[in-house]
């Protein structure tokens, strides 16, 4: 294994930017299929480092490709502007002997009714225990849906498990109120919001979930960057940016990260690198 050559790449992140020597060698198909094989272990039920990491960088694509537009309020009848929905989906009854797997199943025709009738395209969700062991999902989306359509058709996705009728036999509702849209207006950092919420730790003695305990669409599963080599007015920039003390930092061996808040990018970044950024976010949003 020989290195062919070695560069710096300047990365355009949703915290920031990231700088790191890429480097290229001659078996790196060799590297890539190695780093495969110890990636694909199965799934642990709780949420490993590696799956973390991946969970973060899905929430970031999220929050950056959500465009802002206008939504309908249910109780003034007036519009308000809208960004991001932020989804939990509980069950109405204990889930006993119903599998983690089967209740997954349910989200995931939630998911393909959504698609049909709302349009739901970019989301991601992840799925936690309750107290009582019962699973429950939190989900974040850029598509706006209207909280009755949202509980309706998940409880009719949740009919075939009997659970809608043991609430309906005890409570005498065929509609328990099993979903919950999040007030987030209020947030002025979606993105570790949305992380702080959906990558807590696996509790203690807790029982773990059958198979995946996160997803996302494909959209923004992609692996691809928005990378630019650091070169010209791109490193005089970032030699700015890494001279500027009231910018935080993480300075490794291996790579610098500059952390810089979205509401400054327009004054800090140079036009060529908000350009690439939007185009990057177009391809992800169409992806």
């Amino acid at each position: 294994m020989a290195l062919i050559c070695s560069y710096p790449v300047l990365q355009i992140r949703p915290y920031g930017v990231l700088v790191y020597e890429h480097k290229e060698y001659s078996k790196s198909w060799d590297l890539k299929r190695d780093r495969a094989k110890k990636e694909v272990n199965g799934y642990t039920g709780k949420l490993t480092p590696y799956s973390k990491k991946k969970l973060k960088r899905a929430i970031g694509l999220m929050v950056a490709t959500a465009k802002e537009k206008e939504a309908p309020n249910y109780k003034t009848g007036k519009t308000y502007k809208f960004k991001i929905n932020f989804i939990t989906f509980t069950i109405p009854a204990a889930q006993n002997e119903i599998g983690d797997k089967q209740l997954k199943g349910c989200l995931d025709n939630w998911i393909k009714r959504a698609k049909r009738k709302y349009g739901l395209r970019s989301y991601v969700w992840r799925a936690e225990r309750q107290g009582n062991g019962s699973l429950h999902f939190h989900m974040i989306t850029d598509t706006w849906i209207h909280y009755a359509n949202v509980r309706n058709d998940w409880n009719s996705v949740l009919w075939p498990t009997g659970l809608i009728e043991k609430y309906q036999a005890k409570h005498g509702i065929k509609q328990p109120n099993s979903t919950d849209i999040h007030a987030i207006w209020k947030v002025r950092n979606l993105t570790q919001y949305f992380i702080k919420y959906m990558s807590k730790e696996h509790k203690e003695g807790e029982k773990k979930i059958d198979g995946k305990v996160w997803d996302c669409s494909t959209n923004l599963k992609t692996k691809e960057n928005c990378a630019m080599m650091l070169e010209g007015n791109t490193y005089e920039r970032w030699n700015e940016l890494r001279q500027d003390n009231s910018i935080e930092a993480i300075i490794d061996s291996n790579f610098t990260i500059l952390f810089v808040p979205p509401d400054k990018w327009l004054i800090l970044f140079l036009p060529e690198w908000l350009t690439k950024w939007n185009e990057y976010l177009t391809r992800v949003r169409d992806g």
